[in-house]
């Protein structure tokens, strides 16, 4: 009888083993998820999208993504904001919609994440990733004929995504160590590269605006500076690879292109992903082009279909 307590009990246990494996299944998959992508993207076995649909199958058999995030051991909330985080990088070169609501980044940011946290509390990442898949959905809306471009949001994007510097107040606080300190700043840039470079996206991909356009232009070497500023050897310069592409990939100067592709070679030697190598491709492709009309998606046409950029 189903209102037996034995009955209760052993479902309850079956339900459990059942999650357990759906667990460790997730973690399975999305390491051959991370391995095809930023590993073998460019083999012809490389299956990035079937992985990613495997991924959001499993996620959606345990609950969804909350549930998922709420009963996961702390070394999946890792890897699920690395997911979540090149799903939306994905959308914003390619098209689509975001696998997941903007409201995710809100309970992503209180678990154990790929980027490095300011330990002054002013600003997080997530915040200005949560600004990035709104717009994403956005541009996707308006793709779809469901809503049409508005100034006046667009406006509001630009408001948000303001890039947020360091105030004087900050320079001021004691029991901060030169150590400290220095983390406080690479962790502000990291924050500042994504800023500008969705800024980048939001003129490009959704108001349309050529590459050389002022607005474009205004946010193109700030990103660069960015990402610059971070001094190496640093793990925070391995995840600013997104904003490299896109702030390089509008750079107009042969003498910034020589700088980003000096840079490039720096991580590269660093980080020996495929889908790195890619990105390098990409960005002399772009230069030897010198197209001021190219569409946004059509500057990032040649990203192999399996490569993940973050």
């Amino acid at each position: 009888m189903s209102g037996d307590p034995a009955r209760r009990y052993a479902d309850a246990d079956i339900g459990e083993v059942n999650k357990n494996y759906l667990m460790t299944l997730l973690l399975a998959v999305l390491l051959l998820y991370f391995n095809d992508g930023l590993l073998d993207c460019a083999h012809p076995s490389a299956s990035t999208s079937s992985h990613h649909s495997g991924v959001r199958a499993i996620i959606d058999s345990i609950g969804g993504i909350d549930a998922v995030l709420e009963t996961s051991h702390e070394s999946l909330h890792m890897l699920l904001s690395d997911f979540i985080s090149m799903d939306l990088t994905s959308v914003m070169l390619r098209g689509g919609k975001p696998s997941f609501p903007p409201e995710i980044w809100e309970t992503i940011d209180k678990k154990s994440v790929w980027w490095s946290k300011d330990i002054l509390g002013r600003l997080s990442l997530a915040t200005v990733l949560q600004q990035t898949s709104r717009l994403a959905w956005y541009r996707n809306s308006i793709d779809t004929g469901k809503e049409q471009l508005s100034m006046e949001i667009t406006r509001d994007f630009e408001t948000a995504l303001s890039p947020m510097y360091a105030r004087i107040a900050d320079t001021c606080l004691e029991n901060v160590s030169t150590a400290t300190d220095s983390e406080v700043n690479q962790t502000f840039n990291l924050i500042r590269a994504f800023q500008h470079s969705t800024l980048i996206y939001m003129y490009r991909a959704i108001c349309g605006l050529p590459v050389s356009h002022s607005l474009v232009q205004q946010h193109v070497l700030p990103c660069l500076e960015c990402v610059l500023d971070i001094k190496q050897p640093s793990r925070v310069l391995n995840c600013t690879i997104f904003p490299l592409l896109v702030a390089g990939g509008h750079v107009l100067s042969p003498r910034h292109q020589k700088a980003v592709s000096g840079l490039v070679c720096r991580i590269r030697n660093e980080v020996r992903f495929a889908s790195f190598y890619s990105v390098g491709e990409i960005l002399s492709a772009i230069w030897r082009g010198n197209e001021d009309d190219v569409s946004w998606f059509d500057m990032f046409l040649q990203l192999g279909p399996d490569a993940l950029v973050l």
